[in-house]
Formats: structure tokens, sequence, C-alpha cells
């Protein structure tokens, strides 16, 4: 999966990019077309914690790297107040067009970020570089839902990916978030391996930790990758 040039990879699609993907990488896999990570319908992960992560009604909730997931459709439809953060207007338009939402667009007026928000301010997005996030960009938010943000994180991205998320919480605030366990050697990833321990060592102090489940979820697409086990720990953390 590595190049001869070893800040490049080969990647799942045969296509070469930054080790520590930039982007310009992301958005090339949406110009190709290229969304194996990408679910028609709510991820089970959200339909089975959201008691947890959503303690009341009408919360702020915020979805980082978040494509065009349908997940942010089906928390607004709950009343909750939605904001997404994606780099790719590909991802964007995309999602308010197959979810029939009308939007406008506007320019952040201090912030590198363009501003699309549906006709009703349910849903949210901003386009832009996470790592320029903050809540001076969009304010603080009672609840996160990370289903591929976070491991879409190279380990040196990591801490600076948790400061992001701490800042933009509320004090109490809750954060539901994948993580997956396989075998290195065979796959390089994204989505990145990350351990418990890992898990522990980045978000403790901050965080109180909870591992909610662990499963196993082997599918085509894993074992495309040469892997022959792909586990999912959904991670609960509540802000301290």
């Amino acid at each position: 999966f590595f190049s001869s040039n070893i800040m490049t990879k080969v990647n799942a699609y045969g296509d070469v990019e930054n080790l520590v993907m930039t982007c310009e990488d992301w958005n090339l896999r949406w110009k190709k077309n290229q969304l194996d990570f990408h679910f028609s319908e709510v991820y089970d992960s959200l339909l089975k914690h959201e008691h947890l992560l959503l303690e009341k009604a009408n919360c702020s909730v915020f979805v980082p790297l978040c494509g065009k997931s349908v997940d942010m459709k089906y928390l607004a439809d709950k009343s909750h107040r939605v904001v997404g953060l994606e780099f790719s207007e590909i991802a964007i338009q995309d999602f308010f067009a197959e979810q029939n939402i009308k939007f406008t667009v506007e320019k952040h007026p201090s912030h590198p970020f363009n501003i699309y928000r549906s006709s009703d301010s349910a849903i949210t997005i901003y386009q832009g570089d996470l790592f320029q996030f903050n809540s001076n960009v969009a304010g603080k938010f009672d609840a996160v839902w990370d289903r591929g943000s976070f491991c879409a994180m190279q380990p040196s991205q990591q801490n600076a990916y948790c400061d992001v998320i701490y800042q933009v919480l509320n004090p109490g605030s809750r954060y539901l978030l994948n993580t997956f366990i396989y075998d290195q050697t065979k796959y390089p990833g994204p989505p990145q391996h990350t351990t418990d321990k890992e898990i522990s060592e980045l978000f403790n102090g901050r965080y109180d930790v909870k591992i909610l489940e662990v499963y196993e979820n082997l599918k085509p697409l894993h074992m495309s990758w040469g892997l022959d086990s792909f586990q999912v720990r959904n991670v609960f953390l509540v802000k301290k």
C-alpha cells in the first residue's frame, strides 16, 4: 500500500495520495465518487445510542467531516439543530440535492468558510478545513456525532483534532464516537486503527470515557482491503 515515497501511499482505490490525507486528497475521492464509506441509511450506532447522546430536546449537534450523511437529516427531523463540517463542496451540494432540501450559501464574515444553510435553518454545513474551525465560527454544541471523522485522522493529527472538538463543546456535552481495530500490517487506513489504550490517552482528563460495545463488522469492503477481522467500538464520552 505504501509507495516508494514514504510520504505517500496507494489507497484502496489504487490512487496515490498523501500518507497524511490532505483536503485535496479528500476532494479527489469525491470527484472520483470513491464513496464506499458513505451509508444511504441512518447509521446503526446512532440509532442504538442516540438516547445517551441526546439527553434533551432541541440539542445542538456537531457532525464533523459530515460528507453527505443522511444522519444529519434524521437528527434535524427530531428537532435538533445540526451543524456539519465538510471540505468537499460536492458532498455538501449532494446532501441538499439528495435530501430535497432548499438552501442558501454565504461566506462567513470573519473565517475562511462558506456557510450552507437549509431554508428552515435546521441544518447548517460549514465548508472548510476542520483545523480552522472553532467556537468563534459557529458557537458551541451540546453533542458530537462522529462516525468517521476521528478515524480519518493520522496519529500525528489526533491531538489537534481532539483540541478542536473539545473547544467547541459546552460543559457536560456528549460525544458518540466510532473507532476501529484491525491488522495494520495488512491495511494502512483510513479508517485508522485505534486501540482502547490510545483512546484513553487522548481523551482521559477531558472526558469521562466509556466503551459502550465492541462487535465484529467484517464486510466485503474490509476483505477487499486484505483484512480477515474488523472490530467496531462505540465509545461514549462526556465532557468534564
